[in-house]
């Protein structure tokens, strides 16, 4: 039986080596030689001195047969999600960035088994954290282990809001998020803020964490150091639009 299609939905930059480094981890570890599987990836034209959106595209070929990608006049992170979220059209969408490296191993195929057997699971995201023998803490709030994944309790859900990447999500909770996501804020802020726009997406899709117990982290930030190194930060710090070098807007 034909395994469900997956769009790998990308927020990339001009970083190819990082980019690079990120995929390979999420193919080595998750998705290895699941199909059919297309890249979704939009690419913000700022990044390292030098570095070009050839050679983006250069990386990504390496990873998707099929491969669709669109590259703005300027960067800006929550037009670059949306437009990856919005093209895709697969069942379902893993959205991760170029500067997410997974560390624990899962099977795509499992995972995308978990999301097929529950028609209200919106998401599931990859933590950065360690995981206990029965919950998944996130902030205060404890995910409970449901014998599939950590799942977020009902009445928490507003409160806990949801991240953007990396995770993998239901086609229809894409397109209920896509259809309220402003362009002038950050997404992942915006979204976990609960502003009134979000509160039927949070009442209708059921979301948590992949894992099981005791598990370590999931996914390391490979990005930070990047920044530090490069003399580039997020405007407005976590939640971020555009980038900044030396307090200019690139």
């Amino acid at each position: 039986m034909m395994q469900p299609s997956v769009d790998v939905a990308i927020t990339a930059t001009l970083r190819p080596a990082l980019l690079k480094e990120s995929l390979t981890s999420w193919r080595d570890n998750l998705w290895r030689d699941y199909a059919p599987l297309r890249g979704v990836v939009n690419i913000d034209p700022v990044g390292e001195p030098g570095a070009s959106v050839a050679d983006v595209l250069a990386v990504c070929r390496e990873f998707f047969p099929g491969l669709i990608y669109n590259v703005p006049a300027e960067g800006n992170h929550a037009a670059a999600l949306r437009w990856a979220w919005a093209n895709a059209t697969a069942p379902y969408v893993l959205a991760i960035e170029d500067d997410w490296r997974l560390v624990l191993k899962r099977d795509l195929a499992e995972v995308v088994g978990i999301m097929a057997t529950r028609s209200t699971l919106g998401f599931l995201r990859w933590n950065r954290y360690p995981v206990g023998p029965d919950s998944a803490k996130h902030g205060e709030t404890l995910f409970p282990w449901n014998g599939d994944y950590f799942e977020c309790p009902k009445d928490a859900r507003r409160r806990r809001g949801f991240v953007t990447a990396p995770n993998i999500m239901s086609l229809g909770f894409v397109h209920d998020v896509v259809a309220v996501l402003p362009n002038d804020r950050q997404p992942e802020h915006w979204m976990q803020s609960c502003p009134p726009e979000t509160h039927a997406i949070y009442d209708r899709w059921e979301f948590g964490t992949v894992g099981k117990p005791n598990d370590g982290p999931s996914v390391v930030d490979i990005g930070s150091d990047w920044l530090l190194r490069n003399g580039r930060r997020h405007e407005g710090g976590a939640a971020f639009i555009h980038w900044t070098a030396n307090g200019a807007k690139t």
